[in-house]
């Protein structure tokens, strides 16, 4: 199981990428701090939404790594809440990403899991 979430990108973010700058880094860094709801939906979704919810994540802004192309991941920590045992965990993912210029849109991929 792998679980997908699509997030469109802004048009901050859109004209870094038109550049191809050296800020794309520091750019996608910002972008994924205006997708904290889609993230943390994510991460969700890997602990049954009815059993967890995410309600904190941070995101390690050394983890990120991009390739020219757009695909890339990032580690993100996050701190799970179980309602039904009146208890919350720590954990960590990674998360891979592809970019994709057109659509402006980025898909983020959670990790698999059998």
């Amino acid at each position: 199981m792998q679980n997908e979430k699509t997030i469109t990108i802004s048009n901050d973010f859109r004209g870094i990428l038109a550049n191809e700058g050296n800020e794309i880094s520091t750019g996608l860094i910002n972008e994924m701090a205006l997708h904290k709801d889609e993230i943390d939906s994510l991460l969700t979704s890997y602990y049954c939404q009815e059993r967890g919810t995410v309600f904190t994540h941070t995101i390690d802004p050394n983890s990120f790594e991009t390739d020219k192309n757009g695909k890339g991941s990032f580690t993100v920590a996050f701190e799970i809440y179980y309602a039904m045992e009146n208890s919350s965990d720590h954990d960590q993912m990674k998360i891979e990403f592809q970019m994709n210029r057109q659509t402006n849109e980025i898909l983020l991929k959670g990790e698999v899991f059998s």
